[in-house]
């Protein structure tokens, strides 16, 4: 189930957040966000930040194919990144902030990534509880 979950995280993050950060043109951007910061550059440093992350992960499916390992960190890195990042958006949408409530377009697409946000980080959660429970036992 890790594998499954590393694989999903690494492509959802591909397509949904750092790809289009990183390299969308600004009326693309400017479409689909609530908002985009100014400058842009921002942005841009945040869809690197999100690639930085994909390295992290595929870090964790190398160790976990190589060494057969279970990556304890890159679960936690993961858990509180994804849970983080999903509470953080789901608050914002549910106490109306503009960042995240701010268009017809935008909050569509912040509800989809609340909900994938907070899907892997279950799975990562579910993944890590019996591995937790072996190194206890």
């Amino acid at each position: 189930l890790i594998e499954v979950v590393l694989w999903i995280k690494i492509i959802v993050t591909i397509v949904a957040w750092a790809g289009p950060f990183l390299f969308a043109p600004q009326f693309i951007l400017e479409a689909l966000l609530p908002q985009v910061p100014k400058p842009l550059l921002w942005l841009r440093m945040l869809g690197l930040a999100w690639f930085a992350l994909i390295v992290g992960y595929a870090s964790g499916l190398h160790q976990l194919r190589t060494q057969g390992e279970f990556p304890f960190g890159i679960v936690y890195m993961g858990i509180l990144s994804n849970g983080g990042a999903g509470s953080i958006l789901l608050l914002g949408l549910l106490t109306g902030n503009e960042a995240v409530s701010g268009s017809k377009v935008g909050t569509p697409l912040i509800v989809v990534s609340i909900i994938l946000l907070l899907s892997i980080t279950a799975g990562l959660v579910l993944t890590l509880i019996p591995q937790l429970n072996e190194k206890t036992l």
